[in-house]
């Protein structure tokens, strides 16, 4: 085996990705420390899976062998060259030397299909059409595209959370990545809430950092009630509730909001501040409402 003093070989074939994706992997699994002797091959052999191309795609989101010797480098840490010259092997020297596993029910297949279930929600006249300010951030439906495009590329991780019942939907600004209690968005609710966390999402693109938790609930409870509304036939007897009483005045709220923002009108200050009022007694956000939401960016 041939190595290289001064890191990788010259003969290493590598490209550089254009958009380098996020690293550990969304729904990252278990973390395997390599050791010298390991190759993909006999890792997915160890762990269970056929195609050891499934666990190289699972951290780096490419099949492209020169992209994958980039992360190889850059991501793991190794620096020796396999038998061939070309491409990286591992090495127990490797630092930090961690690749990352799939949990079993990952596939590639669903993988794309759960970013193409939040992208088509982020899609359509009704969020083309969308445009609205508070706290000194604007929602656009190019923001909301913007977002499509970043979870399609790798950008935004979209994983299905066991933890999350089937009528809940989280993002995780520390990771960027969309947490569903769904494995599909089939209903005009389920769309509206990956609409309510794609706000979140927009705002850390915007590495919104002066915004509170309340502020961005307020604008999230907004723009989900305005796409719910829009989809729904007949808007005016039929809205979001809940048989919480105080969440089910956030809905109200944002209700009445979403219908002025349907007519072309900006929702006024005394609206957003009773809707903040509203969210800021909801137990979910009491205690954190008024803190920095920590939108750093993508």
């Amino acid at each position: 085996m041939v190595e290289y003093a001064g890191g990788a070989m010259p003969g290493i074939l590598k490209s550089t990705p254009g958009r380098p994706v996020k690293f550990p992997p969304p729904g990252a699994g278990k973390k395997h420390k390599v050791s010298t002797g390991d190759n993909w091959w006999n890792l997915a052999t160890k762990y269970g899976r056929t195609d050891a191309w499934e666990i190289i795609e699972f951290n780096f989101r490419t099949r492209d062998p020169r992209q994958v010797n980039w992360y190889l480098e850059f991501y793991v840490g190794c620096k020796a060259a396999a038998a061939d010259g070309l491409n990286f092997r591992f090495d127990s020297a490797d630092s930090p030397g961690i690749i990352y596993i799939p949990p079993s029910s990952w596939t590639p297949s669903e993988d794309l299909a759960l970013r193409r279930e939040v992208a088509w929600a982020l899609s359509g006249p009704v969020v083309a059409r969308l445009n609205v300010t508070h706290a000194g951030y604007f929602i656009r439906g190019t923001t909301l595209a913007a977002i499509a495009n970043r979870v399609l590329d790798g950008e935004i991780g979209v994983i299905v959370d066991p933890k999350l019942s089937s009528g809940d939907a989280e993002y995780d600004s520390g990771t960027d990545t969309f947490h569903l209690g769904f494995r599909r968005a089939s209903t005009t609710t389920r769309k509206g809430l990956v609409v309510h966390e794609a706000v979140h999402a927009a705002l850390d693109m915007k590495a919104a950092s002066s915004i509170t938790v309340a502020e961005s609930e307020s604008l999230a409870y907004v723009v989900q009630s305005y796409y719910v509304r829009e989809h729904t036939i007949n808007p005016e007897s039929v809205r979001l509730t809940s048989a919480d009483p105080l969440k089910d005045k956030v809905y109200e709220i944002a209700w009445d909001m979403a219908a002025a923002l349907a007519g072309g009108k900006q929702p006024t200050a005394v609206e957003w501040l009773a809707l903040d009022h509203a969210v800021r007694r909801h137990p979910e956000y009491k205690k954190t409402a008024g803190n920095k939401a920590g939108f750093d960016g993508l």
